[in-house]
């Protein structure tokens, strides 16, 4: 099941999955917060990763899937 969260129209998953950053990563994730002023890490890693699959997605020439709205372009 999904949970939609207000005044977005794709849904999380309940699946949880954790990784672990380099230690580089971890200091461009954060400069990132710091400068959207965001209060947490997720938001802002949801969107880069939404950012590299559209620009692979683009690089390989294949349309979006069926119902994705690329939020880079929006």
């Amino acid at each position: 099941m999904a949970i939609r969260p207000r005044g977005r129209k794709r849904s999380l998953s309940k699946k949880v999955s954790s990784f672990n950053m380099c230690t580089d990563q971890v200091y461009q994730i954060q400069a990132i917060v710091e400068a959207t002023g965001a209060v947490k890490n997720a938001p802002v890693i949801r969107e880069l990763l939404d950012e590299a699959l559209g620009a692979r997605r683009r690089s390989a020439g294949r349309a979006p899937a069926k119902g994705f709205r690329d939020r880079s372009t929006a």
